[in-house]
C-alpha cells in the first residue's frame, strides 16, 4: 500500500467491477420494466447501436489522443445517415454510397485539421464550426 499516511487505496479493478455491476443492474431493471427488452430482438438492436457509438468512440479517441477534441462527429454521422438515405433511394448501391459519406467525412476531418494548424485555433473550435456548416447543410 503507498501514498499518504491514513490514504485509502483503492483496488485496481474498482472502477471496472462497479461498471459493470451497474450494467446488470440496468438490464434487470429494464427487462422488468419494459416488454421485449430482454428478448433476442432486443439485444441484437441494443448491440446494433452499441456497435454505432463504439465506432464514433473510436474516432473520438484518436482525436483525443492527438490532443484535440472533434465536436464535428454527431453532425458528421447526421450527415451520413442523410447522405446515405439520400443516395440509396436514388439507386445507388448501398456500398457505393458508405463509400460516398467516408470520403466526405475523411475531407471534412482533413479540413479541420489543416483550419486549426494554419489558423492556429483550438480544434474545439474549428470542429465545433464545422459541425454546425455540416448540419446547416443537410437540413437544407
Amino acid at each position: 500500500m503507498t501514498g499518504r499516511p491514513g490514504s485509502r487505496v483503492r483496488p485496481a479493478g474498482t472502477p471496472t467491477v462497479i461498471a459493470a455491476v451497474m450494467v446488470g443492474v440496468l438490464y434487470l431493471v429494464g427487462a422488468t420494466v419494459v416488454e421485449g427488452f430482454g428478448s433476442s430482438y432486443g439485444l441484437s438492436a441494443m448491440l446494433t447501436l452499441a456497435a454505432f457509438a463504439g465506432v464514433a468512440a473510436a474516432g473520438q479517441t484518436l482525436a483525443i489522443l492527438l490532443r484535440g477534441v472533434d465536436l464535428s462527429v454527431p453532425y458528421l454521422i447526421g450527415l451520413g445517415n442523410v447522405v446515405v438515405a439520400g443516395l440509396t433511394d436514388r439507386g445507388w448501391p448501398f456500398g457505393l454510397s458508405l463509400l460516398a459519406v467516408v470520403v466526405v467525412a475523411a475531407a471534412v476531418g482533413a479540413c479541420n485539421g489543416l483550419l486549426s494548424w494554419a489558423l492556429e485555433v483550438p480544434s474545439v473550435i474549428v470542429t465545433l464550426a464545422t459541425g454546425t456548416i455540416v448540419q446547416g447543410g443537410y437540413q437544407v
